[in-house]
């Protein structure tokens, strides 16, 4: 399905600039949250990795723009680690109202390079480490969108978990709802 405006017309903007009254641009170890009818917006995500959290009782939603694996040598890169993003991010929503047990999650991204040898792939590597802190924090992950070697930008609507995922390349366009079972 294609659908929604190109990629290509995004330009560049600075971190946690407002795109428009309802969109908010998360940058590279970016993480922020979005409430009511705000979109959480990461435009280019390549061999990092956005994670999707959503609460669709509270209508709140998370995103960040991981971009390592591991764990950080200080606490202020926290959004920047798989290690440690899942527990920052959780700790956010809940922090605003958030249950944990209404929410849901997506992971998105992890192109690989061409010629890049799947020891060296961090998409996977990240994303491995995503899934198992999701299972640890309960947390399901309804959509896992890892690996290709597309850069797709990730919309999340905080009003109704929506997650679209679109491809720079080949303007595909992907959805899907983050309602937690």
């Amino acid at each position: 399905m294609k659908v929604g405006r190109p990629l290509a017309n995004l330009g560049p903007r600075l971190l946690g600039e407002r795109v428009d009254s309802k969109e908010i641009l998360v940058g590279p170890s970016g993480c922020l949250v979005g409430a009511g009818d705000q979109t959480l917006v990461c435009e280019a995500i390549g061999a990092g990795v956005a994670l999707c959290v959503f609460d669709p009782v509270a209508h709140l939603a998370g995103l960040a723009h991981v971009l390592l694996p591991g764990m950080p040598k200080d606490d202020g890169a926290a959004a920047r680690h798989a290690g440690t993003v899942v527990d920052f991010l959780v700790g956010e929503l809940t922090a605003k109202g958030a249950t944990t047990e209404n929410l849901a999650a997506a992971i998105v991204g992890g192109a690989r390079g061409f010629g890049v040898p799947s020891s060296l792939d961090l998409g996977q590597i990240v994303g491995q480490q995503l899934r198992a802190k999701l299972a640890e924090a309960r947390v399901p992950v309804l959509l896992d969108e890892l690996g290709g070697h597309l850069t797709r930008g990730v919309f999340l609507h905080a009003e109704n978990g929506r997650v679209e995922v679109r491809s720079f390349a080949q303007n595909d366009y992907l959805a899907c709802e983050l309602l937690a079972a």
